[in-house]
């Protein structure tokens, strides 16, 4: 059951929070790694970025936020039309490879603060 709600269950809430790659030590020992490139693909976020999501969700429950938001967005476009979506991969992991060779490049990650974002 993916939602209570459509099975008639009452006073349980689901909501989901699915965000792009985290600036994590998970991330940072995968930038060699051409099999994790989907990872580097979108935005990288800091953590704080996904707490803030988690705590909208609490206020407001959803039953899917995506984190940014554009990226539910191309989910949806890509189910909506499979074939496109398939077409699609191959410049997706593209465009994560060339984010791994340029932090890779910058020596790792961008240093920690609350200011410091990178946006491949």
């Amino acid at each position: 059951m993916a939602d209570p709600r459509a099975a008639g269950v009452k006073g349980i809430r689901i909501s989901r929070v699915c965000p792009d790659g985290i600036w994590t030590p998970m991330l940072h020992d995968k930038l060699t790694d051409p099999d994790s490139a989907l990872s580097f693909s979108g935005k990288l976020l800091r953590p704080e970025e996904v707490v803030t999501a988690v705590r909208a969700v609490l206020d407001r429950p959803r039953l899917v936020t995506a984190v940014p938001g554009w990226r539910g967005l191309l989910s949806r476009l890509a189910d909506a039309a499979p074939s496109l979506g398939l077409a699609a991969v191959p410049l997706v992991v593209a465009r994560g490879c060339r984010t791994q060779r340029r932090l890779l490049a910058r020596g790792g990650p961008p240093g920690p603060g609350p200011r410091s974002r990178f946006r491949p």
